[in-house]
Parts: structure tokens; C-alpha cells; sequence
């Protein structure tokens, strides 16, 4: 009997970023006072930042949501899990800290793609959102690679009404959150990243911390809504 060859699969922990490639940036989105916004997916971005001192990702949570951009926030558990993990790895490579918003219903897909090194509490306030025992009025934020130190690890970022600013995101965070996390996360001068930027609320964020940034979206109408914040300011 013959036997056919067979050619291995990589199982999916097993996948290699590249870290070196003759591709170079794309012209950004924006640019302006040490803040730049790229109009791409972040995978086509993140191998070919230089280093920074932190990422801070709030990806689509994978519960329906139309982010537009051809986003797709309806996959399989499986396919979820295999996109976070690719995106995952090149923002490890960045990143001296990498936190990420993963929502309480995936915290599982995330600790079968890396346990974290610690877990932070965004407090937020009199939310409504639904839970199995009632109401939740927080979520965590993951945290891998260098640890900051002496801060707490738990913050208040209350849901707010929504801002003029930001009318058309399904979902943008209050700009208590990005600022609470640009603060703990970072220092003066440094630059963060947010590789699923949406309506700039972390780039807003640290421009008026005294921070540079790079924010990355792949939905047009999103980098639009981020330029004019940055342009026209936002007050605390």
C-alpha cells in the first residue's frame, strides 16, 4: 500500500510573526502633534511599528455588533479565538505592556491564548449591562508583559451619555477609560498604541496626557470621527 504524504499543520500556538519585512508604512490617516492614525486593518500595521511602551486594545467583543469596515463580529468561538491570537502575538512584540478589554463572556478564549500576568477592574459605574445573576458594573482588563508599578489596579470610568463626538460607534468608551489606562500605563512623552482605535478615545486620551500615540482602524467613517476629536479637542 502507497502511503500518501501528508503535510504538517502548525497547530495554532505554534504561529510565527515575522519580525523583519521590505513593507514599510502606509501614509497615515493622520498626523499631527505626535498623534498618528492608520487606515488598515492592524495586522497590517502592527509588524511594522517601532516599539512602544504600551498597547491598549479593545477589540469587537464577538457579540453581533456591526463596527462596519467589514468587521466581522459574528464568528465561531474557534475563529474568534485564532483571530485574537494572531493580532495578539504582533502586539507582544510592540509592546512593553500589553492590556486588552476582552469583555467578561471571553475571558476563556483569552486564557487558552495566554494567561495573563494580572487582571485590572474598570469600574463603571451605574451601568445597565445584563448578567447572569442581574447587572455588571465592571469589566476586566488584562495585562501581559512588563508590569507597571505602584498604581491600583482598579479604576472608574462611569458610562456617560453619549457624546455628540461620537455618534455612529456602537460602542465607544468613556474617555475616563482611556485616560485611566494612558495614565497607569504610561509616562510623559511616551506613546501607546490602540490597534482597534475607533472613535480615538485612547488617542484623545493621551494627547491631552502629554502622551504620543498610534491608533489603527480599518473602518473609514471611525478614523474620520477620531480626526475631528483630536482636532477639535475634548475637555475631561
Amino acid at each position: 500500500m502507497i502511503q500518501k504524504e501528508t503535510t504538517p499543520v502548525a497547530p495554532v500556538h505554534a504561529i510565527v510573526i515575522p519580525s523583519a519585512s521590505p513593507l514599510t508604512l502606509p501614509k497615515p490617516y493622520y498626523e499631527s502633534g505626535g498623534i498618528t492614525i492608520y487606515h488598515s486593518d492592524c495586522k497590517n500595521i502592527l509588524p511594522f511599528i517601532d516599539s512602544v511602551k504600551a498597547i491598549i486594545a479593545d477589540p469587537p467583543y464577538n457579540v453581533g455588533y456591526n463596527y462596519g469596515g467589514g468587521v466581522d463580529d459574528r464568528m465561531s468561538v474557534a475563529d474568534y479565538e485564532v483571530w485574537c491570537r494572531t493580532w495578539f502575538l504582533m502586539a507582544k512584540q510592540k509592546g512593553g505592556t500589553v492590556a486588552v478589554s476582552p469583555g467578561i463572556a471571553n475571558l476563556g478564549v483569552w486564557h487558552r491564548i495566554e494567561e495573563p500576568r494580572w487582571i485590572m477592574c474598570w469600574r463603571k459605574g451605574d451601568s445597565r449591562g445584563r448578567c447572569p445573576v442581574g447587572w455588571t458594573k465592571w469589566e476586566p482588563v488584562l495585562l501581559w508583559g512588563a508590569m507597571p508599578k505602584n498604581i491600583a489596579d482598579t479604576f472608574d470610568a462611569p458610562i456617560q451619555p453619549l457624546d455628540p463626538q461620537v455618534v455612529g460607534h456602537p460602542c465607544p468608551k468613556p474617555l475616563r477609560w482611556g485616560a485611566a489606562l494612558v495614565d497607569k500605563l504610561s509616562d510623559l512623552g511616551e506613546t501607546v498604541c490602540d490597534p482597534f482605535m475607533g472613535s480615538g478615545t485612547v488617542l484623545v486620551a493621551a494627547k491631552y496626557a502629554g502622551r504620543k500615540a498610534i491608533g489603527i482602524e480599518q473602518n473609514e467613517e471611525y478614523c474620520e470621527m477620531a480626526s475631528k476629536r483630536l482636532s477639535q479637542g475634548v475637555l475631561f
